[in-house]
């Protein structure tokens, strides 16, 4: 049995799709998975490669702040200090996302911790209120 019956029925039948139509389709599917792929980053996520492309790498001679440690005696991977003995990695890199401004987290620990006491204090006095009040 032959296809060529399909290709003259696809005018006819309303079901089967034509070879134009189907490279059309395929055309604009490959288009948008192209478009998907190359799309643009969003500038939070370019910034957080680029930090830790950043952090990965270590410093070399031609940073500023590590040419002036050379001078001063410094090598890579001794201890600052007089003796050596000192901090031998940089200090931790630490990121703050939101928006609530620095300190902020420590002040709400501690109002939750007032506000824990408060409670606490609360229930003591309810309870001796209670226990003298049945007496």
């Amino acid at each position: 049995m032959s296809d060529q019956f399909l290709f003259g029925a696809a005018d006819n039948a309303p079901g089967l799709v034509t070879d134009k139509i189907a490279r059309k389709y395929k055309k604009e599917m490959k288009h948008n998975e192209l478009n998907q792929r190359n799309k643009i980053k969003p500038m939070r996520l370019r910034e957080t490669e680029h930090r830790e492309q950043g952090l990965a790498s270590a410093l070399d001679s031609s940073n500023k702040g590590f040419a002036m440690l050379q001078k001063m005696g410094f090598k890579h991977g001794m201890g600052l200090g007089k003796d050596g003995t000192g901090r031998a990695e940089p200090i931790p890199l630490a990121v703050k996302a939101d928006r609530g401004g620095l300190g902020r987290d420590m002040l709400l620990k501690r109002q939750m911790e007032v506000k824990e006491a408060m409670k606490h204090e609360n229930s003591k006095e309810k309870s001796k209120n209670r226990t003298e009040s049945k007496r």
